[in-house]
């Protein structure tokens, strides 16, 4: 256990020198790696789903998370790594991504996750639009081709005009947004803090949602259902914690990854590369789940990949 904290924690000590200027190659190949997390994590997820409410799944999710972390930072002897500059900034950056989870949540536990994924990839989308307005960056020809791209290929994902669109899916566009928002809102406000502070931070303030929550639950009972939102708090069998354990280890190397990723690259260039989600979690989806897109769903998909490989190729337009 001491050896793997100590291997989790040097992982993190690679982005420790945070006024650095940006490093393209070093955050394309960190968001990467957090897509493929993501993507497990969200397959995971749905399994669980069936049995906990979502105030249950922040809250032990983020519990086992916060004990990952704080065994690592203990190990090596970097408490003090998640002192904040800013800390109103990571707080206000935290509930953010925390209102974007739950609407992404809610949403996938009655949606497919490859619909779920498409209508949460209207994010970059987003992201871009509000790095314009936020951060006043700026992109060339190729880039909002890709842009343009994606976007027509979420379309035929979604297929709106279809009886098969769920209202849900304004729930996983929320998500989307409040995303786009924290990524812009991490790199404008909170470029300079360390991505285990974000990191715990974040995870902290999940778990205290979870908590209250699940609390609310339990002290008026009159609002249990049978949904996701209010199911009753259960305790978790051998197997589901099991699946708990894995989604709060997931979250820390997401949570970090993503901090870091939108410290040393425009938002502008990252967001339409997390496109990549949307393949992973189509074949997820018909691996774990059965759910197969049609033709129309499947030629989205390719777009987008493509989409997000022209912006990979064309990092400098």
């Amino acid at each position: 256990m001491g050896s793997c904290c100590v291997l989790f924690y040097k992982v993190i000590a690679l982005n420790a020198e945070l006024a650095k200027p940006d490093r393209i190659g070093f955050a394309i190949a960190i968001l990467m790696l957090g897509m493929i997390t993501v993507t497990a994590s969200d397959l995971i997820a749905k399994v669980i789903i069936p049995y906990v409410s979502v105030w249950q799944l922040l809250l032990y999710r983020s519990a086992v998370g916060l004990v990952i972390l704080f065994a690592a930072l203990f190990v090596v002897k970097k408490l003090p790594a998640i002192k904040t500059i800013n800390f109103g900034a990571v707080v206000s950056r935290s509930l953010l991504m925390n209102s974007c989870y739950i609407c992404f949540y809610l949403a996938l536990a009655k949606i497919p996750i490859a619909l779920t994924a498409g209508a949460f990839f209207t994010g970059p989308l987003f992201m871009v639009l509000l790095s314009r307005v936020m951060l006043g960056e700026t992109f060339g020809i190729w880039r909002t081709v890709s842009l343009l791209g994606g976007f027509i290929g979420v379309i035929l994902i979604l297929q709106p005009t279809s009886i098969d669109f769920d209202p849900l899916m304004i729930l996983a566009l929320l998500s989307a947004f409040l995303y786009a928002l924290t990524q812009v809102f991490t790199r404008k406000y909170c470029k300079k803090e360390d991505p285990t502070a974000m990191s715990c931070w974040l995870t902290i303030t999940f778990f205290i949602t979870g908590a209250t929550g699940s609390i609310v639950l339990w002290l008026f009972p009159n609002l249990v259902g049978e949904v996701f939102i209010n199911r009753p708090n259960v305790l978790l069998s051998q197997t589901p914690f099991l699946i708990v354990c894995f989604l709060g280890l997931c979250s820390i190397i997401l949570h970090y990854a993503l901090s870091a990723a939108y410290q040393n690259a425009p938002s502008s260039l990252l967001g339409p590369l997390e496109y990549i989600y949307l393949p992973l979690a189509a074949i997820g989806g018909f691996l774990f789940f059965d759910e197969i897109p049609n033709l129309t769903a499947f030629i989205g998909v390719g777009i987008i990949v493509i989409a997000g490989l022209i912006v990979a190729w064309r990092k400098d337009a």
